[in-house]
């Protein structure tokens, strides 16, 4: 049951979505609720992403500084992409592999590093590897296919949308 207060759905799609690349908007969202600064949205199919992780792989830090200062949850991606190469190691070192997982959309941890231009970071990530998984590239023939068609919306644009549909 919904006994819980929570942010208003139109509202954390909306932080996360700007998040991406529109730092006067974001400023404007978390003066006026500083809790969206810690808000997620699932894009579908479990894609959840927070405002941070928006920023972090696409490489805004002017973004990303503002939701920290308004308390998002930092991550190891926020790190890579923000060059804190002692976070990123002491989160490899606490749990050794962690570098395969991927954040937001499947974007694996070295693209977070390099939407930064954290070099330090992305030669440490290199050196030991693993940290940008590939998904396999198989047909989908198992289950139903049609089941992936429809229309997919990541972000707040009209643009922002991919059809997947049999009508090439």
């Amino acid at each position: 049951p919904d006994v819980f207060p929570r942010q208003a759905a139109e509202q954390a799609r909306e932080i996360v979505g700007v998040s991406h690349s529109n730092l006067v908007r974001v400023k404007e969202l978390v003066s006026a609720r500083p809790a969206l600064a810690r808000a997620s949205w699932d894009w579908g199919f479990g894609d959840w992403e927070t405002a941070l992780g928006a920023a972090s792989h696409v490489g805004s830090k002017e973004i990303a500084a503002v939701l920290l200062a308004a308390g998002a949850h930092p991550t190891i991606f926020s790190a890579a992409m923000l060059g804190q190469l002692d976070t990123v190691k002491a989160f490899v070192a606490a749990s050794p592999g962690i570098q395969r997982t991927r954040g937001p959309h499947g974007i694996p941890l070295l693209d977070h590093a390099r939407a930064g231009e954290a070099v330090e970071v992305v030669k440490y990530l290199e050196s030991i590897g693993h940290a940008e998984p590939r998904y396999p590239n198989e047909p989908a023939v198992a289950g139903d296919p049609d089941a992936l068609h429809g229309t997919y919306v990541f972000g707040a644009a009209a643009a922002d949308r991919l059809i997947v549909s049999n009508n090439n």
